[in-house]
């Protein structure tokens, strides 16, 4: 789908990020119910990004968050951020933090903490690994081409794939809390586009692609299929 966020970008006349893109391509395989869904998921994802904006700010200007001693000045940064956020969005009068405000903040904080913990840790690392290649363009896939080193082709395929990958992890998030908010008819269609399933059965080659390319990876070079079937000493 990545090929087609160009072509989506032409066809609007809008310089839409890669996670408007996705999603927006995404809608048009929707039915109504997850469109709402997805509505929902797009309201709160708006909010995850200017919560992390905010809080992303704050660190960048604070030596305890830069040279922390211990983990605790990292978390008081973050939590006196969040407090300033739920500040500035809630204005009413009656709003207090006693009353549903000190909730928000620790979801709010929960949110943070997991986002830091991805943001370069194993599970962003192990996608670039699986997937990092089918999000790239086709100048980037030429361009990877030329490196010859192998870690070396892998740790750019991490340079070029985590920024891509960070906001989507983001919008899935919010994705996630939207489903549990209420009960959604959604077709075998709409769970595999909203990536709840893996494959719809019966369904054209796109409600399938995981196990597509499983079943079609190249075959190993002959000396290491040989290695691996134990016939190295017969394969010349």
């Amino acid at each position: 789908m990545r090929q087609e966020f160009n072509r989506y970008r032409q066809k609007t006349g809008k310089q839409s990020t890669d996670v408007e893109c996705f999603v927006e391509l995404v809608c048009e395989r929707l039915s109504g119910s997850a469109l709402r869904v997805v509505d929902r998921a797009l309201e709160r994802n708006k909010r995850y990004e200017a919560l992390i904006d905010h809080v992303g700010r704050a660190a960048q200007h604070s030596k305890r968050f830069q040279n922390p001693t211990r983990m605790a000045e990292t978390e008081a940064v973050i939590l006196k951020s969040i407090i300033g956020f739920e500040m500035s969005r809630n204005k009413q009068n009656n709003w207090t933090f006693g009353e549903g405000g000190l909730r928000q903040v620790h979801d709010d904080f929960l949110l943070v903490r997991e986002y830091l913990n991805i943001y370069d840790g194993d599970h962003l690392t192990r996608l670039c690994d699986n997937w990092g290649r089918f999000l790239l363009d086709d100048a980037q896939t030429d361009d990877l081409a030329t490196i010859p080193d192998e870690e070396q082709r892998r740790l750019k395929i991490h340079e070029l794939a985590k920024p891509l990958l960070r906001p989507l992890w983001l919008f899935f998030v919010a994705l996630c809390y939207a489903l549990q908010e209420e009960e959604n008819v959604l077709s075998a269609t709409d769970a595999f586009w909203l990536g709840l399933i893996d494959e719809v059965i019966g369904g054209s080659q796109d409600l399938f692609p995981f196990r597509l390319i499983l079943e079609n990876a190249p075959d190993a070079p002959p000396q290491m299929a040989a290695e691996a079937s134990g016939l190295s000493d017969i394969v010349p």
